[in-house]
């Protein structure tokens, strides 16, 4: 048997149907996470300013027409990777303003930045020195190379949300389909998580507002972010899985290729090759194996250029796929 590698990714799925079972009655989970990172951009020429260990963010501009910008990033790695993101809502409580009504708007950032030691004093609003790892109006890491490509922070044209925010209080941002999609990509592609940045009204000066970060005493007014999602499975979708066998990969191929398949119930699978001219010319599994999807690994090192089919049977089922090897 020239089996090289035999990927069984459902083995337990006996055990996973215990899970789904119980799960029938609450498809669908909520997670509570608080932010991991953040820090504020202040506006400056020489990037000499951050909060990273402040007590507060800030978003709009100063009375002097100055630009502050906050960043949120959340830990995401309690939520299984292949959950279907459902719902997502971040809340911020804002504890200081010197205008009325802004819109503030939610951006995805493409780029990592960092949260140092800088601590400004007083209200915080004018920032404190900037410290080696903080993020600045320049800095993605300052003391380091890595830079802003646009001063001010590189992040998407688009908002994934938008929230009026006036008298002081908690605002919640979302859910909407774009934060959905966000944190979905987070989930799959955990180094892809940048975060947030919140950008208010910069049209116009004294439009600032002045949100609570992790470091506040207060815990109940740090920023948090509701994420509701679900495993998709076979019961909860409705969906059981078919027989099915993949195109060979790579195709064509020299000297190996891997075939892949799935099965939806245990038993016994044959994976037979068989030449242009109908003939058995070899066996890579003969074996009992679960409900699930495989992948097996062909070397055809002794065998000819030319047409050859796989042939994967298991049960009533059976299905053939055409092979090229060169040589």
């Amino acid at each position: 048997m020239k089996i090289i590698s035999l990927l069984k990714t459902v083995l337990l799925f006996g055990l996973t149907l215990v899970v789904i079972t119980s799960d029938l009655l609450a498809q669908s989970k909520e997670v509570i996470v608080g932010v991991s990172r953040d820090n504020t951009l202040f506006e400056s020429s020489d990037g000499s300013l951050s909060n990273g260990s402040g007590s507060y963010l800030f978003t709009g501009t100063t009375a002097q027409g100055n630009i502050r910008r906050a960043l949120v990033v959340f830990d995401l790695s309690t939520i299984p990777q292949d959950s279907r993101i459902e719902s997502v809502k971040l809340t911020l409580h804002m504890s200081k303003t010197i205008s009325g009504a802004e819109d503030i708007g939610l951006y995805s950032i493409l780029y990592g930045w960092g949260e140092g030691s800088s601590n400004a004093d007083l209200q915080e609003g004018k920032g404190g020195v900037s410290a080696e790892g903080d993020a600045t109006w320049l800095h993605r890491f300052r003391g380091t190379d890595n830079m802003w490509m646009t001063p001010g922070g590189d992040f998407k044209s688009t908002a994934s949300a938008v929230k009026a925010v006036e008298k002081t209080g908690n605002y919640t941002w979302g859910s909407t389909e774009q934060m959905v999609a966000d944190v979905q990509s987070w989930v799959k592609n955990p180094d892809s998580n940048f975060g947030w940045i919140l950008i208010g009204n910069e049209a116009s000066s004294s439009t600032a507002k002045r949100f609570d970060s992790k470091e506040i005493t207060t815990e109940n007014n740090r920023p948090v972010l509701t994420v509701t999602y679900s495993i998709p499975t076979n019961v909860e979708d409705n969906n059981p899985m078919e027989f099915v066998l993949a195109q060979n990969s790579p195709n064509p191929f020299n000297p190996a290729t891997t075939i892949s398949f799935t099965i939806p119930e245990a038993g016994i699978v044959t994976i037979d090759i068989f030449n242009i001219a109908g003939q058995k010319v070899d066996t890579i599994g003969n074996e009992f194996m679960n409900a699930g999807s495989y992948s097996v690994t062909w070397d055809a090192s002794d065998f000819s250029a030319g047409v050859y089919f796989s042939i994967v049977k298991s049960g009533n089922h059976s299905k053939t796929m055409k092979m090229t090897l060169l040589k």
